[in-house]
């Protein structure tokens, strides 16, 4: 499949993908099935968004989230810790900032294309063996999980319901998302560029957004008593 990294439009475009999304990147170029995969997507209201969006052709899209670390629930609060012997620590609740960020895409498309392209939310648990108290987590959520890296496309492939595949997703129809979801966001606006000048009689000024200025000097050296013009007068630009 062919694979792309907006970050590289970006004017951050050192942005690289961590190794779990570049073992993810090496699998989804080493299929052979007809679709594409984007990486760090990204929408013009700047929220967050999928880590990437895979689009499979004839079946559905998908947007996935890599987590590391080690992840609980207990009584709907989620912890994380990044390894089995830390102390684990409070988190955000993964499924629901999965579903979020997946929105956004979809709100995208929809606001670009007035298309309501749905994106399948999959949460990665890239370090992790199945957990019970995770899984009863998604019931009655659209979300889906994976747990570790092995053969993600094919485990990927077992995830849609009947009602989630989109069997008219072909190529011209993905290209013209992804070109979406890959624009550079709008510039900031530039901040005023000023100049300090320190005028010995008149105090400090500021000049805004010139583009050349012209400072004039005069060095004037008296002469002497009598009232005579000066001597020598130098004016510089």
């Amino acid at each position: 499949m062919k694979t792309t990294n907006a970050a590289t439009d970006r004017d951050d475009n050192h942005q690289l993908l961590t190794p779990t999304e570049m073992e993810a990147c090496r699998q989804f170029e080493a299929c052979d099935r007809p679709g594409q995969v984007l990486f760090r997507p990204r929408v013009s209201s700047g929220e967050p968004t999928p880590d990437c969006l895979v689009f499979l052709e004839g079946i559905c899209r998908f947007g996935l989230i890599f987590l590391h670390g080690q992840y609980s629930v207990r009584d709907g609060q989620w912890y994380r810790c990044e390894n089995a012997d830390d102390v684990p620590m409070a988190t955000d609740n993964p499924l629901e900032e999965a579903w979020q960020r997946a929105m956004a895409a979809k709100t995208e498309l929809r606001q670009e294309l007035d298309i309501g392209a749905f994106f399948i939310p999959v949460v990665v648990f890239a370090d992790m063996e199945p957990d019970d108290d995770i899984l009863d987590e998604l019931r009655g959520r659209k979300v889906r999980v994976l747990w570790g890296m092995e053969d993600l496309v094919e485990r990927m492939l077992g995830l849609p319901d009947r009602d989630d595949t989109h069997t008219r997703l072909n190529n011209r129809f993905i290209e013209k998302e992804i070109a979406v979801l890959t624009q550079r966001a709008p510039r900031a606006a530039d901040a005023p560029e000023q100049m300090t000048l320190d005028l010995p009689d008149a105090g400090r000024s500021l000049v805004d957004r010139a583009e050349t200025v012209n400072v004039y000097i005069t060095i004037a050296v008296s002469a002497g008593a009598g009232g005579d013009p000066p001597l020598l007068s130098v004016q510089g630009q």
